[in-house]
């Protein structure tokens, strides 16, 4: 990688739950790994977003993008992405991917009601 960006709003002083910073971590580890394994992106982006009522965690980078298909692919055989949808689910979350050749994003919501 040869850039990476990582911004936050609203989270400063505010704790979150154990259990729900520990899936946050993990699942923006297991999107790291996949951006610089699979994607091979140069560039990646990590937003991390608390509005009154939900966490949105954005991801994007420039790496090679990837269709409906691919994903499909990738949670039916990989454990890795299999386990971020897992992890999102288990906090009340919901999962969008838009990606074309040259750049993917993936955003998380989760509740925090």
């Amino acid at each position: 990688v040869s850039q990476s960006r990582y911004f936050r709003t609203g989270i400063q002083d505010k704790q979150l739950d154990p259990n729900t910073e520990l899936s946050l971590f993990r699942i923006a580890q297991e999107l790291l790994s996949n951006s610089l394994q699979h994607a091979k992106a140069r560039i990646i982006n990590l937003q991390l977003l608390r509005h009154p009522e939900s966490i949105v965690f954005m991801v994007e980078d420039d790496g090679i993008g990837f269709n409906q298909e691919q994903l499909s692919t990738a949670l039916s055989d990989g454990m890795g992405f299999e386990n971020v949808l897992t992890r999102t689910k288990s906090l009340g979350g919901s999962f969008i991917a838009d990606a074309h050749p040259g750049k993917g994003m993936l955003r998380f919501s989760i509740s925090l009601m």
